[in-house]
């Protein structure tokens, strides 16, 4: 197996620091050398930080990478977690409203097999809403420099969130980091498939995995991630051999997520981010693609979503939009992986009924946006910079442009769903929206509460690496009955094919008229 430093002897790794590691890679990956090195290991591009960024390696401090997350409550609580290879006793995670800090709370530290990282995790509690922190990590006497946390509002306002799927270690991908800090989002959801430690994704014994590949990908993304909570979703390439039934031990250790999931699904969890319910689903647990995971929860989850949906829409929640993230394609042309059979199956019901606004996904590596759509019907067109009613239907997007290389192609005509036996069946693709790409992007989405006069909006808009705008499409929601149906969806939710077919036609006819769809390709940098 190939790995970063494939030059050494066998077991170096496993016996240097990763301060060692990082000046050995530094010095390998020159800016010359950058492409047939970076080839060679199976890394291209990664020329930024690899393991430490200087900042965290200043003269007096730690070699520490740090990156936060929610806990169940964003309006209260936060997790700080650092990985280093730096030796110590105790660590601790100070923190407070100015740079006298104040408050502390003992890390729980964790060791991962086959690397010498220790991983820890500070968790906060009791925190004010709508309060920018500053942390630092103290191991021993010597600590960090201080870096700043954010909670969520108390009520509705104004927020930006950034999305992608399928990002791993590379130049793209450290382009993409850089757009996500100039965008500035109040947290980041990543839709599976995190560093590609294991680079087969099937979840075998066999597959290739060299787990030092998750300290390089902490440390380029630690930039954005010391400041903006990195909320992700675990994907195929998740499913490390030799790490739980599972195979998400590593990523467990390395990330703690809200305890809000369903029982027995450590990677599943829910929080509210102002007038937005988001869901982190597991896809592994449905998928026919990649069967690896396929029904280990036993309905479990399927029933905890069901649950998470009607509290989300109960009258008073609160809770504007929905938001589902998970890895794999609902809806897709992608001639790499198709449109996941199993998800349509088990999960697309749900999002009819509870009229899901916004589903994310990555595992193909391309960007592409469906129109709203009930039971599998288009319920209207939404060409590039619509504006429509999202209580109408469910906007399904493909965001798998996170820094990976690009997988297959776009069907010429229609979309390959799987099925429950693996086999891929033809079907058409009217929902696909004419402005997909194959090229590294990813969402950044700005929330609205409602104003006098004006509806809540999401203006989902996607950019390039360059930060180029690719594509934008605007969310409203209408108003609703009791129990949060809308008028005019409540019969078109749940119904079979030849009345959604209606459906689909009646609304057709209430579409506003937009502008022609444009090919993303001339549509790039406007």
């Amino acid at each position: 197996m190939q790995t970063p430093f494939g030059d050494l002897p066998r077991g170096w790794a496993e016996r240097a620091s990763l301060s060692e590691q990082n000046d050995h890679l530094q010095a390998r990956l020159s800016r010359r050398n950058l492409l047939k090195g970076a080839a060679a290991a199976g890394l291209a591009g990664v020329a930024g930080p690899l393991l430490w960024s200087r900042s965290a390696r200043a003269t007096g401090s730690p070699s520490v990478v740090r990156h936060i997350g929610f806990g169940a409550d964003p309006r209260a609580e936060s997790v700080v977690s650092f990985a280093t290879a730096t030796p110590f006793r105790t660590a601790t995670v100070e923190y407070g409203v100015d740079d006298s800090f104040g408050s502390v709370v003992a890390a729980d530290v964790r060791t991962v097999r086959g690397v010498p990282t220790v991983y820890g995790h500070g968790r906060l509690a009791g925190l004010r809403p709508g309060t920018t922190y500053r942390y630092r990590v103290r191991l021993d006497g010597v600590v960090t420099e201080a870096a700043t946390l954010s909670t969520a509002p108390s009520r509705a306002e104004a927020f930006t969130f950034t999305a992608f799927g399928d990002q791993g270690v590379s130049e793209p991908a450290r382009a993409v980091t850089q757009q996500l800090s100039r965008v500035r989002p109040a947290f980041h959801l990543l839709a599976g498939d995190i560093c590609y430690a294991d680079s087969s994704g099937l979840g075998a014994s066999a597959d290739v995995f060299d787990p030092t590949v998750w300290d390089a990908w902490l440390s380029m993304i630690e930039p954005v991630a010391a400041t903006v909570p990195f909320m992700c979703a675990t994907g195929n390439h998740d499913m490390e051999p030799g790490y739980g039934a599972l195979g998400y031990d590593g990523y467990l250790n390395r990330f703690l997520v809200p305890a809000t999931g369903a029982a027995g699904c450590p990677s599943t969890y829910s929080f509210r981010y102002g007038n937005v319910g988001f869901v982190c689903l597991d896809s592994n647990d449905v998928s026919f693609e990649i069967p690896h995971n396929l029904s280990y929860s036993q309905g479990r989850q399927t029933t905890w979503l069901e649950q998470e949906l009607a509290a989300l829409r109960e009258e008073g929640s609160g809770v504007d939009f929905v938001v589902v993230f998970f890895h794999h394609c609902t809806y897709s042309t992608s001639t790499a992986h198709g449109s996941e059979g199993g998800v349509r199956q088990s999960w697309v019901p749900l999002f009819d009924r509870f009229q899901v606004d916004l589903v994310i996904n990555g595992h193909s590596h391309v960007y592409e946006r469906t129109s709203p759509l009930r039971s599998g019907r288009v319920v209207t067109d939404a060409p590039r910079s619509s504006r429509i009613d999202s209580s109408l239907g469910t906007t399904y997007i493909t965001a798998g442009g996170g820094g990976r290389e690009v997988s297959g192609a776009f069907a010429a005509t229609g979309s390959l769903l799987v099925q429950q036996d693996g086999s891929r069946t033809q079907e058409s693709a009217d929902w696909s929206v004419p402005t997909r790409t194959t090229a590294h992007s990813f969402l950044a989405v700005d929330v609205s509460p409602a104003t006098t006069g004006a509806p809540p909006t999401m203006v989902v808009r996607v950019l390039d690496s360059a930060g180029r705008r690719v594509d934008e499409v605007t969310l409203t929601r209408g108003p609703t009955r009791p129990g949060g149906l809308p008028a005019d969806a409540l019969w078109i939710a749940g119904a079979g094919t030849a009345a959604a077919a209606g459906a689909a036609g009646v609304l057709r006819h209430r579409q506003v008229r937009n502008r022609p769809a444009e090919d993303v390709s001339s549509a790039a940098g406007r």
